[in-house]
């Protein structure tokens, strides 16, 4: 996995900024609500604790799925909180009990072993440096303390196209691709034991994709981009 240039991550930035900006008046929030549950759910399944006292979530967004967990302390932290915390309709969804950071995760602002949960939902292709955002991560997880981690990924072959496309930034706003090993491949390099909890599988999205009849998602499979995506349990080593 290369480095990104820094100039590139400013304009997935500045994409992911926009994407927001455009849909703060009718955008519908109450999908983090839902993703809440899930993570409630799958921690359950996996015979893990539902209750923390200090949760972080990177990459948190216009609100995050900490809005709707409970924790003595509750962190969000986000490149763009500067915008987010400006805009109405994104504060008055929040719980004001929730302390949110304008900071990207590559330096995180708090001491070692501080959070025993910290979430990354569909976040690393985001990140200027990934690699240093997991070492930051297992830095500030408390011993046994967990990551619930869910990520889009890629088939190799899908990668290598898509990677050939940034040279025309294909994809403005996710300047990384993943595969399922690369992911794993980065757990065990930074000291993370791993869980899998749930993997859609290509074929099944291809197999939803084709219903949707559209071009853009025939283009997709043809290319072997379809998105899968992957929930993971990780645990500090």
């Amino acid at each position: 996995m290369s480095m990104m240039h820094r100039n590139r991550w400013e304009k997935a930035q500045q994409y992911e900024l926009n994407w927001w900006n455009k849909r703060k008046k009718d955008i519908d929030l109450s999908y983090l609500k839902r993703f809440a549950d899930e993570l409630l759910l799958d921690l359950k399944d996996s015979g893990e604790p539902k209750s923390f006292s200090s949760i972080l979530e990177i990459g948190s967004g216009p609100a995050g799925i900490i809005t709707h967990l409970t924790a003595e302390n509750r962190v969000g932290i986000d490149p763009l909180e500067h915008f987010y915390s400006t805009v109405p309709e994104y504060l008055s969804y929040r719980d004001t009990k929730v302390r949110y950071i304008s900071s990207g995760a590559e330096q995180i602002d708090f001491n070692n072993d501080t959070f025993d949960l910290i979430i990354i939902d569909n976040v690393l292709d985001h990140c200027h440096l990934p690699e240093s955002v997991l070492k930051e991560t297992f830095r500030v997880l408390k011993p046994n303390g967990i990551v619930y981690f869910k990520q889009n990924i890629y088939h190799q072959i899908g990668k290598k196209i898509r990677n050939i496309l940034e040279s025309i930034e294909f994809d403005k706003g996710h300047p990384y691709n993943f595969t399922y090993s690369d992911l794993t491949k980065l757990f065990m390099q930074n000291g993370f034991n791993y869980k899998l909890i749930r993997k859609r599988g290509h074929l099944n999205q291809i197999i939803t994709e084709i219903k949707m009849r559209n071009i853009k998602v025939f283009f997709r499979i043809l290319t072997f981009m379809t998105r899968d995506k992957v929930t993971m349990i990780l645990k500090k080593s």
